[in-house]
């Protein structure tokens, strides 16, 4: 299972390189080289992306202790926790894409020192991203039911993750 993931991962990121040179090529541009032995470059792109990766290493830690806390509570158990974490991922993955729009667009204000732009952007994105997050209890609440039954017809797993839905 895990070599399928390897497998998976290396293939998306080839073909991204693939469509992201057929893209540069078709612009006229070239690849420059990547100096990676440049201790300069190297730090400050570790400085820039310091905040995400410890972001991103808390938010797993949190996922790995939660589940190997779960696991220990039996296989319905963990099953259940898996379908919730997936309806969770579903929610994320809604309010993720206002994150992507906000970064691009603030990013662009910011940038161009354009603030009434940069203020409008964050307070949409704040409204957008508040409404829907509000809407996932409702979709969960009306529909929850029926999400977990295209995940599992084992009843014990349903019984436990009807407990722990709301």
């Amino acid at each position: 299972m895990a070599w399928a993931s390897v497998i998976a991962e290396w293939c998306a990121a080839l073909l991204g390189l693939w469509f992201v040179s057929r893209q540069l090529v078709a612009l006229g541009g070239r690849w420059h080289g990547l100096q990676l032995g440049d201790r300069k470059r190297l730090r400050g792109l570790a400085v820039a992306n310091a905040n995400i990766f410890i972001r991103t290493l808390t938010v797993q830690l949190a996922f790995l202790y939660f589940a190997a806390n779960v696991a220990r509570q039996g296989d319905i158990v963990l099953a259940a926790n898996a379908i919730l974490l997936h309806l969770s991922h579903f929610m994320s993955y809604g309010l993720d894409g206002f994150a992507f729009a906000v970064e691009a667009l603030a990013g662009n204000a910011f940038g161009g020192r354009r603030a009434r732009e940069l203020r409008a952007v964050v307070l949409s994105a704040t409204l957008w991203s508040g409404v829907t997050a509000a809407l996932f209890p409702v979709l969960f609440l009306f529909a929850g039911g029926p999400l977990i039954g295209l995940m599992t017809n084992a009843k014990e797993v349903i019984a436990v993750t009807d407990t722990y839905l709301p």
